[in-house]
C-alpha cells in the first residue's frame, strides 16, 4: 500500500492547490488556512497553533486562560483550603477575593450569608 497526496504551494497564509497527485502523505492539514478562509477569529487561529505546537513537541496542552481561568480557580481553591472557617476575618478576606474574581456573579447571594454568621 502506498500513500498519495495532492501537491500544493503555500504562500504566506494562502494555499494554491496544484491538483497534481504525488506520492507521500500530507505534512499538514492546513487547518489554520482553512479556519481563516472560513472567517474564524485570529485568536482562534493562534490558539490552534499553540495546541498544534504542543502536540508536535509532545508537551502538555496548556489551558486557555481566556476560556478556562484555571490559575484563578486554583488560587481561590487554595485560599479556601487555608481559611479557618471559625475566623470571620479570614472568611471576609476569602469572600473579597471571590468578589474580585472573574468567577463572581453579581446576582449571587453567597457572600451575604457571611454577615449572618
Amino acid at each position: 500500500m502506498t500513500y498519495n497526496t495532492f501537491d500544493l504551494v503555500e504562500e504566506q497564509d494562502e494555499i494554491i492547490h496544484l491538483y497534481k497527485l504525488k506520492p507521500g502523505s500530507c505534512k499538514s492539514s492546513q487547518a489554520h488556512v482553512v479556519a481563516r478562509m472560513a472567517g474564524l477569529g485570529e485568536e482562534v487561529v493562534q490558539r490552534s497553533f499553540e495546541v498544534l505546537n504542543s502536540l508536535r513537541e509532545g508537551s502538555v496542552i496548556a489551558a486557555n486562560p481566556d476560556i478556562y481561568p484555571m490559575d484563578e480557580c486554583v488560587a481561590l481553591a487554595e485560599a479556601f483550603l487555608e481559611v479557618d472557617l471559625a475566623d470571620k476575618e479570614q472568611l471576609e478576606t476569602l469572600f473579597e477575593k471571590l468578589r474580585g474574581s472573574s468567577l463572581y456573579d453579581d446576582n449571587d447571594e453567597v457572600t451575604d450569608n457571611v454577615a449572618s454568621m
